[in-house]
């Protein structure tokens, strides 16, 4: 998948248009004119045949998919899926498919997941069904569901690995016409618009979400607005919702993504953390400066009631609570204390570096276990030696 990314980011313009004369109308100059629906109608299908061998014959009144765009979504999705470990074929929902099923369309092609794809328009639905007949992609890989406005899109879905959604950027009252050096928005009302816009949108998704806290579900959307991430971050942590992440991506425009899900599993921050971001969740990845050179496996392996492993230069760390606290210590882990330390169990893996320890919270849902262990590491590097904690 990162490949199919960076030709679709290095396209050369000319020897495609050799390729597929239809795009020839659209050059201004030496450069491909992206300011005009028509002219980005044509190149998302050159684009699909060139290099997804994928037969689609696009709406011209309808929104056109920005295919690299598309493209960084899947990639992302397929962080997800590899860290949050759901598997070779996950099912992904898809809400808001239209006219191509654009997602599931190019997932087929690069991956094994399995899809359902909703939509609010039934005619969007029949469009799509006819790309996956041409296309010889009416095998199940593919549903196609027609939804209602206002239906829990989770419902009945408990098998539902992913939710990707690339919502409408306007509320009802907010589509305007582009300024004159930009391209007219072209599609149906329901695909540029929604009430109270994307941000709105998520939070609905969001609000859904809250009603299965026991699946494992990842749910993501596109962000088309900055402003539109202050509501939706904030509306995740008004709910005590902290496994969450962002991502970038930008061509000529910025674009962003939100995930969020009640799984345990913690990812790496390098696909949740944004640079120079307000917005960005707390981290689960730490680095601890190596002040002073310590047995890091032996340290960790005397901590009582905990378990420790090697996976190569990874040290793989497991307790269920603040077992190494003094108040523990001195309840001997009785009472409640010790039923929050055998609850939920935390894993880290950690890694001595040549000056500095790397600590990634990597499973778990209680963060002052992370921060407490962060702690105890930072003292052991900073003691001097024989000083005991």
């Amino acid at each position: 998948m990162d490949e199919k990314v960076r030709l679709l980011e290095n396209i050369n313009f000319h020897q495609l248009a050799a390729q597929h004369p239809s795009l020839d109308q659209f050059f201004v100059g030496s450069q491909y004119n992206f300011d005009t629906h028509e002219g980005l109608i044509e190149l998302a299908q050159v684009i699909l045949l060139e290099y997804f061998q994928l037969k689609v014959q696009l709406d011209k009144t309808r929104l056109c998919p920005r295919i690299p765009n598309r493209l960084k979504y899947l990639r992302l999705v397929n962080s997800l899926v590899e860290q949050f470990k759901l598997g070779d074929s996950p099912l992904i929902l898809d809400i808001g498919t239209g006219q191509t099923c654009i997602y599931p369309l190019l997932g087929s092609r690069l991956t094994s997941w399995r899809f359902i794809g909703t939509d609010i328009d039934e005619r969007s639905l029949e469009c799509a069904k006819k790309v996956l007949e041409q296309n010889n992609l009416s095998n199940g890989q593919i549903q196609l569901k027609l939804v209602q406005i206002g239906d829990d899109p989770f419902k009945d879905l408990e098998d539902c690995d992913v939710v990707m959604t690339n919502p409408p950027f306007y509320d009802e009252t907010g589509i305007k016409q582009n300024k004159p050096d930009k391209p007219v928005l072209v599609g149906k009302p329901t695909e540029l618009a929604t009430e109270g816009g994307e941000s709105q949108f998520i939070i609905n998704m969001i609000n859904h979400s809250v009603k299965y806290p026991n699946r494992n579900t990842v749910y993501s959307s596109l962000v088309g607005k900055y402003n539109s991430l202050e509501p939706v971050v904030g509306k995740l942590k008004e709910l005590n919702i902290t496994n969450y992440g962002l991502s970038e991506f930008s061509n000529k425009t910025k674009r962003w993504i939100v995930f969020w899900t009640f799984n345990k599993n913690r990812p790496s921050d390098n696909i949740r953390i944004t640079k120079r971001s307000t917005f960005n969740p707390d981290k689960h990845e730490i680095f601890i400066p190596l002040k002073n050179k310590i047995n890091l496996v032996d340290f960790l392996s005397s901590i009582e009631r905990t378990t420790m492993e090697r996976e190569n230069e990874v040290i793989v760390f497991k307790t269920r609570g603040i077992v190494w606290s003094r108040k523990f210590r001195r309840t001997n882990g009785t009472n409640s204390l010790k039923e929050k330390a055998l609850a939920v169990e935390s894993i880290f893996r950690i890694t001595e570096l040549e000056t500095k320890i790397k600590v990634h919270w990597c499973y778990g849902d209680d963060r002052a276990v992370f921060e407490s262990l962060l702690g105890l590491i930072t003292r052991k590097t900073q003691q001097s030696t024989g000083e005991s904690l």
